[in-house]
């Protein structure tokens, strides 16, 4: 069973905070929902830890004992 873990992941834009000190683990096969309103940072979220956006902090990606890489995480952007 694969787990994300993220530990004190924090992120700006601009020099402007986004994200400060975030702490989560998600589990394989549950549905988890990351819920806010506009502009409270859920696709900067998802960004940091597809490894698309500069962070500091930790995101593992682990299946039992072994750390997975991020060709694991797959990022898909909603079109408009």
């Amino acid at each position: 069973m694969a787990t994300l873990q993220i530990d004190s992941l924090s992120c700006a834009y601009k020099g402007k905070p986004v994200l400060n000190c975030v702490q989560a683990e998600f589990s394989s096969g549950r549905l988890t929902a990351i819920l806010g309103r506009n502009g409270a940072g859920k696709t900067t979220l998802i960004r940091c830890i597809a490894g698309l956006h500069d962070y500091s902090g930790k995101v593992h990606l682990t299946d039992k004992e072994k750390v997975l890489d991020r060709s694991h995480i797959a990022y898909l952007p909603q079109l408009e």
